[in-house]
Formats: structure tokens, C-alpha cells, sequence
């Protein structure tokens, strides 16, 4: 599994990292490898403390708007 993470992460330009302590020496190595090949490349890391859905963050990131849910009842 380590070796597709690495091939399909130097494809990309930009890293977003939601959830990760960074407590795996080997998935950090991999990491800064993948930094340290360009100045080009980043790495944006969620801080778990934001109070919001996964979903609702990368909606905003993106600029996505969503319209809210209908939670039932009657609608006036």
C-alpha cells in the first residue's frame, strides 16, 4: 500500500491532510520526500480543533455552497 501512495502522490501538486498526528515515521519519510522534490508542491495540514464536517471544510476550500438539508416537519 506504501508504494501506491507514494507513485500517486507525486502526481500531485498539492497535499491536503485532515486527520494525521504525523506518529509514522514512515509515511513522514515519504512525506518530505515528496516536499523536498519541488518548491512547487504543498502541504496543507486541517487543524482537527475547527469545528466542522470534513464536508463542510473542503466545501469551503473549494467554494462550494451547499443548500441546507430539509430536516422534515412542516415547511411554511
Amino acid at each position: 500500500m506504501l508504494k501506491h501512495f507514494k507513485a500517486n502522490l507525486n502526481v500531485a501538486s498539492e497535499l491536503l491532510v485532515i486527520g494525521y498526528s504525523f506518529g509514522d515515521t514512515h509515511i513522514n519519510e515519504v512525506l518530505r520526500d515528496w516536499l523536498e522534490f519541488s518548491d512547487e508542491r504543498a502541504l496543507h495540514i486541517v487543524d482537527v480543533i475547527e469545528r466542522a464536517s470534513a464536508k463542510e471544510f473542503l466545501d469551503r476550500r473549494a467554494g462550494i455552497v451547499r443548500a441546507r438539508p430539509w430536516r422534515g416537519g412542516l415547511r411554511r
